[in-house]
């Protein structure tokens, strides 16, 4: 993707929930379909040549190779949340390389790696640092989601623009929809399109709400189970879109 000044430009790298699309534990009519295909969720932010991970699941490899991208071309990467869909990339940083790969964690997050030998040779080997991304302005608020996990919603700006990024979320609070006010693009939880359920806010739930606060919103983080047509002609109705793997936008 090129970039222009202040510009914001995102690539959805992966659009999926917990499982992907198709889940390999499943045979229903989604899964069995060799249309639909969706890793797991991640986004490729770039900012004036800045080029940042949005959270990195176990697709992580494969999505960098399709884009030809490696880890030195990494500005950093952001993590909202430890779940394995969203976290689990971060064992591909020990390629064996000392690059000190920027990761940015809300402290929550960081006191959580560190307290486990999940995750924290990756640090202590110099694999990766705990860092802000040098030259980005992100800024973390936390959300409610799995009450075991801390989550955070993922604010990223240029100098013009703004946007909000929430790809797991059971509930918004007020901080949320202040900064969903501001956001020139908000991207947001579809994990389920008619019950709320695992943590995650219903589509139908969230557009009542959204709706309200910003006329920009993508939404992504799908579950197999959901049927794609089905939500697309609900949302067509706000204006808004479900995004799906190798979608760019620019902002």
């Amino acid at each position: 993707m090129k970039t222009t000044p202040n510009q914001i430009n995102i690539k959805f790298l992966g659009t999926a929930a917990n499982g992907g699309v198709p889940q390999i534990d499943c045979r229903c009519a989604n899964c069995l379909s060799n249309k639909i295909i969706r890793k797991r969720s991640s986004l490729l932010i770039e900012i004036d040549k800045k080029k940042i991970i949005v959270d990195c699941g176990p697709d992580f490899h494969s999505q960098l190779i399709e884009n030809n991208l490696r880890l030195q071309d990494l500005s950093g990467i952001v993590i909202s949340h430890l779940h394995w869909d969203h976290s689990a990339g971060l064992f591909d940083l020990s390629s064996g390389k000392t690059l000190n790969v920027p990761v940015f964690v809300h402290s929550k997050i960081r006191k959580a790696i560190l307290a486990d030998n999940t995750f924290n040779f990756i640090f202590r080997k110099k694999w990766a640092k705990f860092s802000r991304i040098e030259g980005v302005d992100v800024k973390l608020f936390e959300i409610d989601h799995d009450p075991n996990f801390p989550t955070f919603a993922i604010k990223i700006s240029s100098k013009t623009k703004q946007i909000l990024i929430a790809t797991d979320i059971f509930q918004t609070n007020k901080k949320f929809l202040q900064e969903a006010k501001k956001s020139d693009l908000i991207i947001f939880d579809s994990t389920f399109l008619n019950e709320s359920k695992h943590w995650h806010m219903s589509i139908k739930e969230s557009v009542q709400i959204l709706s309200k606060v910003n006329n920009n919103v993508i939404f992504t983080h799908i579950n197999h189970s959901e049927n794609v047509k089905s939500i697309t002609k609900f949302l067509n109705k706000f204006g808004f879109k479900l995004a799906f793997d190798g979608l760019e936008v620019k902002i």
